[in-house]
């Protein structure tokens, strides 16, 4: 019996889907229906119901998985403590985030880390939606989205308030806001979901965490309203964002906190790492996200 096959069946049960599983490891639907059909045959046992449209497993199909579905993380463990015994980093790595992490909090550093490891080769895709590491090939990723997938190591990095921020040319044209009720009067630059305007924003008092509703009537709209504090350097707009995502440019007085006592929801920023084999250039690369991360002054958490 070909062992593969029966951890080729493990991975189609995580992926969820034959095309799924044919697109992340390079081979075709019918090379993978074939080998799920021969364990069938050696195993003398039916594990998937051929009659539904979705991946549903019999009674001995749930039997097998649940046996051997910690199998194939022991060998990578195993597998992963023989190849990096070898102290050089070297090697690809495919990682995915979204941009403005990248901009904010890896960047400043990056030149660091390739100067201290020559030979590694860092491919970045930007990407601000949920990921998939074993479907779309990446060795791990960054994400503000809740994951979902069981089959990712999930580490919490930070938690950081939603605020608001414009620059001292908004206060000087303007004046600010004193209280959320000003908010109506001001050029804020709110959320759209799904093409539709966000007009009702919960508003938190940080000292008594208590919450209040205000209604706005803003003339601007734009969806993932956090990545577009940018557009607060035009000296018209008040935008929000993560604190840790502008700390470099408060330290700097390029923006200025509005509302400071208030908060407007907060976002969660997850490291996500594959079950594969993790190499040393992997582990490194995961270490230097961890420090650039660490290396936030604690108040803007």
């Amino acid at each position: 019996m070909n062992y593969d096959d029966i951890l080729l069946f493990v991975k189609l049960v995580n992926i969820g889907t034959f095309s799924g599983l044919a697109k992340s490891i390079n081979v075709t639907q019918s090379t993978i229906s074939k080998k799920i059909q021969k364990l069938e045959q050696q195993l003398d046992l039916q594990l998937i119901h051929r009659n539904s449209r979705t991946l549903e497993l019999t009674a001995d199909g749930e039997l097998l998985y649940e046996n051997f579905r910690y199998y194939e993380g022991s060998l990578k463990d195993s597998l992963s403590t023989v190849i990096n015994r070898q102290n050089k980093v070297a090697g690809v790595l495919k990682v995915s985030l979204p941009k403005i992490i990248n901009d904010k909090i890896l960047l400043p550093h990056f030149y660091k880390f390739m100067q201290k490891y020559p030979e590694a080769k860092i491919i970045i895709s930007y990407n601000a939606n949920r990921v998939d590491l074993l479907k779309e090939g990446f060795n791990l990723a960054i994400s503000m989205q809740q994951p979902i997938s069981e089959n990712n190591k999930i580490r919490l990095l930070k938690k950081s308030k939603i605020k608001l921020f414009t620059t001292t040319s908004y206060q000087e044209l303007y004046g600010l806001p004193q209280t959320p009720s000003d908010l109506p009067k001001h050029n804020l630059v709110a959320a759209a979901l799904n093409g539709e305007p966000l007009n009702d924003l919960v508003v938190t008092n940080i000292n008594s965490e208590s919450d209040e509703l205000v209604r706005l009537n803003p003339s601007l709209y734009v969806s993932n309203a956090i990545y577009n504090v940018d557009l607060t350097t035009s000296g018209h707009f008040i935008a929000s964002s993560a604190e840790i995502l502008v700390h470099n440019e408060l330290l700097e007085e390029s923006l200025i906190p509005v509302l400071p006592d208030y908060c407007f929801g907060s976002v969660n920023f997850y490291l996500l790492r594959s079950n594969e084999i993790h190499t040393k250039l992997e582990q490194v690369f995961v270490d230097f996200i961890v420090e650039c991360f660490d290396q936030i002054p604690s108040n803007f958490n």
